[in-house]
């Protein structure tokens, strides 16, 4: 639970989860940029509570699963984040709603945005920081729609993991998912200026 401050109006808002958007100012005036780092900030302290803890608490956490669960929910939640800003940005700046939803991955994000705007918001990332991207949305997908068991997509799109087996996500992995999401929220923003 936090409090966010929205700079269009100075709002507060108590948000429990994930923010879309101020809700006094609604998704069409709020700054899609803010809202995203305040998630991102939330799925960060979110992965540290686990580390944060004295060792006989951590080890109770872990043994009941917990790990994973905090885990899963930051990874998923950047996730979310990364897609609503793409979402966002885009209605902003004017454009028809996406069919589909493009924003799910990383590759038809790229081809809406070069479509829409003409210019490649994974231009500025390494080949390193792309595949981040990839993994972490192809992870968020089987971790969402799929309660965390891999499936055959999944394999045939990373070249990993083992089918039908639950997908282990580690906290370092999701450290370098959110420095990925932050490379493409750049990426985007550099392309669409509001």
């Amino acid at each position: 639970m936090r409090v966010f401050e929205c700079p269009n109006g100075g709002h507060h808002a108590v948000i429990f989860d994930l923010l879309a958007f101020c809700p006094w100012c609604g998704p069409d005036k709020t700054p899609p940029r803010v809202v995203f780092d305040d998630s991102l900030a939330a799925q960060r302290r979110l992965l540290a509570v686990v580390e944060d803890l004295p060792a006989e608490a951590r080890e109770s956490i872990e043994a009941a699963g917990g790990t994973t669960t905090l885990t899963d929910r930051a990874l998923t939640g950047t996730i979310a984040a990364s897609q609503n800003l793409a979402k966002q940005l885009h209605a902003q700046a004017g454009e028809p709603a996406a069919k589909g939803n493009p924003w799910q991955n990383v590759d038809r994000l790229q081809r809406r945005w070069i479509d829409d705007f003409g210019k490649d918001p994974l231009d500025a990332l390494s080949d390193a920081t792309v595949r981040t991207l990839r993994l972490a949305f192809a992870r968020r997908h089987v971790i969402e729609h799929n309660g965390g068991v891999v499936d055959e997509k999944y394999v045939t799109e990373t070249g990993e993991g083992t089918l039908n087996r639950r997908l282990r996500i580690k906290p370092a992995f999701v450290e370098q998912a959110m420095d990925a999401a932050v490379a493409l929220a750049d990426g985007l923003d550099a392309t669409v200026r509001l």
